[in-house]
C-alpha cells in the first residue's frame, strides 16, 4: 500500500518545488509588511522562554524553533505542514514503497479528523465507517490537535495489525468503538460496467487511479456495442486520485480545446489550465453523474468540467469540496514545507475548495444508506439475497435520461 500513500498525496496535488522567495521579491506584501519587527519580537519571545520557563534546561532553542515552526504552519490551513528532516524522509519512502493500511481518505473539517471516505472493498468500508465520521481517538489517544500527517501515520501499519477508532458520527450523534484490521490497499477503479435499462449504461468510478480512463473507455465501448445510447457516471464515495487522470477521463466527453480545471496560485503566472487535447468519443451522448458528500478532489473536477460544460446533469447530494494543491519546500538542512500554494477552479471559475460542487438537481440520501445500497450490490454480485433501500439518486437520473431519449427521439 505505499502505492496507496503515494495516491494519497497526489490527491491533494502535491508538487515539489525548490527555491525561495525573498520578503523584496514577494509582489503580495505591502510596503509596511517587512519580517525585522515581527523576527526582533519573536527573537525577544524566544529568550524569555529560554530563561524563564520553568523547564528551561530541557528545551533547546531547535526545539522551540521547531514548535513555533509547526504552529505557523498548522495555523494557516490542515494540509500545511513543517516536516524535519527524519520526517520529509520518511514521506518520500513512503511515495516509492508499500505498507498496510485501513483504506479511507480522511480530510479537517471544523478542526475535527473528517472521513472523505472509505473506499470500497477496504477494512475501513467493511468496518462501516462512513463519509462525514469524525474520528476522536486512535488506539485510545484523542486527535484533537493532530495533524493530518500524524493521523495517517497512525491509521497506517504492518498489514494483519489491528488499529481501535473511536468515532462520532454526525448523521444520528453516535459513538461508535471500531476495531481494523490493517490490510494493504488493492481496488478495482471501474466497477459494475452495466447496461441498467434499455439504451442506458451504468458505470462506476471508485478512484481515479491512473488506469481508470483507459479502463472506463474499455467499458463504455463494450457497453456502447450493447445498445448505450445515454450515460450514469456514479463518482459517488470517490474520494478522488490523480490530476492527470480525472482529464483524461473528461477527454472522453468533452470538446478538444474545453478547459478542465484551472489551478491558480497567488501570482498570476501560477495559474495553469489543463485543456482537452483531443477528440471525445462521446461528444454528444445524454449522461447523468451522481455525487455526494463523498466524492471529493478529482472526482470534483471531473463532475464540475461535466456540468460547466454542460455535458451532464449533476443528481445527488452536494459534493465534499477538496480542491488544494500543496508543494513541497525542502530546506538546506533536509526539512522541508509542505504548503498550500494553490486552489482548484472549474471552467466556470468557481472555487472547489472548502465549497464542493451543488447538484443540478438535489436528491438527499443519508451516507448509511448509500452504504447499504452498495452492500446490497456485493451481496448480490456474491449470489447473496440483496436486501437494499431504494436508490432515489439512481432512479432520478434514469428519469432524467429517458426523458432526454424520449425528447431525442421525437425530434428525429
Amino acid at each position: 500500500m505505499h502505492k496507496k500513500r503515494r495516491k494519497l498525496f497526489i490527491l491533494s496535488g502535491l508538487l515539489l518545488i525548490g527555491g525561495g522567495t525573498s520578503a523584496a521579491e514577494d509582489p503580495g506584501r505591502s510596503g509596511d509588511d517587512r519580517p525585522y519587527g515581527p523576527m526582533a519580537k519573536f527573537t525577544a519571545v524566544l529568550e524569555q522562554v529560554r530563561h524563564h520557563y520553568v523547564t528551561t534546561n530541557e528545551l533547546r532553542y531547535e526545539e522551540l524553533v521547531t514548535h513555533a515552526l509547526d504552529g505557523m504552519l498548522q495555523a494557516l490551513d490542515p494540509y500545511s505542514r513543517y516536516m524535519e528532516d527524519d520526517e520529509y524522509t520518511r514521506m518520500k519512502d513512503d511515495m516509492e514503497g508499500r505498507f498496510g493500511g485501513v483504506g479511507v481518505v480522511i480530510s479537517s473539517r471544523e478542526g475535527m479528523l473528517t472521513i472523505v471516505a472509505p473506499i470500497e472493498d477496504t477494512p475501513a468500508f467493511e468496518a462501516g465507517l462512513l463519509p462525514g465520521d469524525r474520528i476522536v481517538a486512535i488506539d485510545g489517544d484523542p486527535v484533537e490537535g493532530v495533524s493530518l500527517d500524524e493521523a495517517s501515520s497512525l491509521l497506517r501499519g504492518e498489514p494483519g495489525t489491528p488499529v481501535k477508532l473511536k468515532v462520532y458520527r454526525p448523521e444520528n450523534e453516535s459513538h461508535l468503538s471500531i476495531e481494523i484490521v490493517r490490510d494493504e490497499i488493492e481496488v478495482s477503479s471501474v466497477k459494475d460496467a452495466a447496461m441498467a435499462e434499455e439504451g442506458i449504461a451504468y458505470v462506476r468510478l471508485t478512484q481515479f487511479d491512473e488506469p481508470a480512463a483507459e479502463r472506463l473507455r474499455e467499458e463504455l465501448r463494450t457497453l456502447r456495442d450493447e445498445g448505450m445510447k445515454a450515460l450514469v457516471l456514479d463518482l459517488r464515495g470517490n474520494p478522488g486520485g490523480l490530476l492527470r487522470s480525472a482529464v483524461t477521463v473528461s477527454e472522453l466527453f468533452l470538446d478538444r480545446g474545453d478547459d478542465v480545471v484551472r489551478v491558480r496560485g497567488r501570482r498570476e503566472e501560477e495559474e495553469e489550465t489543463y485543456r482537452i487535447t483531443r477528440r471525445p468519443e462521446y461528444p454528444d451522448m445524454p449522461m447523468a453523474v451522481l455525487i455526494n458528500g463523498g466524492s471529493a478532489s478529482a472526482s470534483e473536477i471531473v463532475a464540475g468540467a461535466l456540468q460547466d460544460h454542460d455535458r451532464a446533469v449533476l443528481i445527488g447530494a452536494p459534493s465534499f469540496g477538496k480542491g488544494s494543491v500543496q508543494s513541497l519546500l525542502p530546506l538546506d538542512d533536509g526539512s522541508a514545507l509542505r504548503l498550500t500554494t494553490a486552489l482548484y477552479y472549474t471552467p466556470s471559475n468557481r472555487c472547489i475548495h472548502e465549497v464542493g460542487l451543488t447538484p443540478d438537481i438535489e436528491v438527499p440520501m443519508e451516507a448509511g444508506t448509500w452504504r447499504r445500497i452498495r452492500m446490497a450490490h456485493l451481496q448480490e454480485a456474491e449470489g447473496g439475497e440483496p436486501d437494499a433501500p431504494a436508490d432515489l439518486q439512481m432512479e432520478r437520473a434514469l428519469g432524467v435520461l429517458k426523458g432526454i431519449l424520449i425528447d431525442r427521439g421525437r425530434a428525429h
